[in-house]
């Protein structure tokens, strides 16, 4: 689901956490460069999310694709699983499963933004007036 910056998994260890993980959730300082590395930007922590784990993003991935119904098929193999069974055996993803996946998600991505971006905006109050 989250390939790393060369397009292969990404190795969940104590680098990975250290590294990445942990300063996109808790946030960071910005740090100037040094010998060897380049400077990182500060970044704001993300609140609620402290003990949340990359693996927990899996488990949301899933309850999302579900409750948008798309076929199991796409959903099992898309989460890295294999069908047991004739289902396993005859069911295949096609190029219209994944772009329905893609569409949902993305529906799924942009509707808080924008739901929010409309609160901010007073549009809600006056639509609703």
């Amino acid at each position: 689901m989250f390939p790393s910056q060369r397009g292969k998994p990404l190795r969940v260890d104590d680098q990975f956490y250290g590294r990445f993980w942990r300063p996109a959730i808790l946030g960071q300082d910005e740090e100037p460069s040094r010998r060897g590395r380049r400077a990182q930007p500060a970044l704001p922590a993300v609140e609620g999310l402290a003990d949340m784990l990359p693996h927990g993003l899996r488990h949301g991935h899933k309850v999302w694709l579900d409750e948008q119904g798309h076929p199991r098929v796409a959903v099992e193999e898309r989460m890295g699983h294999k069908l047991q069974g004739v289902e396993g055996t005859y069911s295949h993803t096609s190029p219209e499963m994944e772009l329905g996946i893609a569409r949902g998600l993305q529906e799924a991505w942009e509707k808080p933004l924008t739901d929010a971006a409309h609160e901010v905006s007073g549009w809600r109050t006056k639509r609703s007036s």
